[in-house]
C-alpha cells in the first residue's frame, strides 16, 4: 500500500500518450475522460501519501513531473489544435523550465530539504487542469463555451505563471543566501 501514490502517478504518466493519441485522432470524448482521471487522480495520490504517510523519494520527484510531463503534453497539443494561444504555452514551459533547472541546482547545492510546493503553485495547475477540462469538455459534448472566458482564463493562468515564478525566485535566493 505505502507504492499506492506512485503507482497512481505512474498512471498519469502512462495516461499522457493515450490523451494525445485521442486527441489528434479527434477522440475528444475519450480525451476527455482520461484526462479527467488523470487530473483527479493528482489529488488522490497527494491525499493518499498525506493522510497514511505513503510519501517516499521516488514520489517526491514522480508525481510533480507526471504532473507537468500531462499538462504540457496537453497544452502543446491544444496550440496545435488552436485551442490555447502560443503566448501561454511559451510562459507555462518557460516557467516550468526555471523551476526545473532551480531545483536541480538547489538539490546539488543543499540537498533534498526544499521543502512542498507553494500554495500558488497548487492553484495554477489546479486552473490549467480546469482550463483543458473546459476546452475538451468543449469539444467532446459541443459545448458552447464562451471564448471571452476562455480567453478570461487563460490571463488569469497566465497571471498565476508570473506570479509563481516570482515567488519561487525569492524563495530560491533566500535559500542560496542561507548556503
Amino acid at each position: 500500500m505505502i507504492h499506492l501514490p506512485n503507482a497512481i502517478s505512474f498512471g498519469r504518466l502512462l495516461s499522457v500518450p493515450i490523451v494525445i493519441y485521442l486527441m489528434l485522432k479527434g477522440m475528444m470524448v475519450g480525451a476527455f475522460w482520461i484526462f479527467v482521471v488523470a487530473s483527479l487522480s493528482d489529488a488522490v495520490d497527494g491525499y493518499l501519501a498525506r493522510r497514511f504517510n505513503f510519501s517516499s523519494r521516488l514520489g517526491v520527484y514522480l508525481d510533480p513531473f507526471a504532473d507537468k510531463i500531462l499538462l504540457i503534453s496537453v497544452f502543446l497539443m491544444l496550440g496545435y489544435l488552436h485551442e490555447a494561444s502560443l503566448f501561454l504555452i511559451v510562459g507555462l514551459i518557460g516557467r516550468d523550465l526555471l523551476i526545473f533547472c532551480a531545483i536541480f541546482q538547489l538539490r546539488r547545492s543543499i540537498g533534498d530539504n526544499l521543502g512542498s510546493p507553494i500554495f500558488i503553485s497548487k492553484v495554477h495547475t489546479l486552473l490549467q487542469m480546469v482550463f483543458v477540462t473546459i476546452v475538451l469538455g468543449k469539444h467532446a459534448f459541443s459545448l458552447s463555451i464562451n471564448e471571452t472566458f476562455l480567453s478570461l482564463l487563460g490571463y488569469v493562468i497566465m497571471g498565476t505563471t508570473l506570479f509563481s515564478a516570482i515567488e519561487y525566485i525569492r524563495i530560491w535566493r533566500k535559500f542560496l543566501k542561507k548556503t
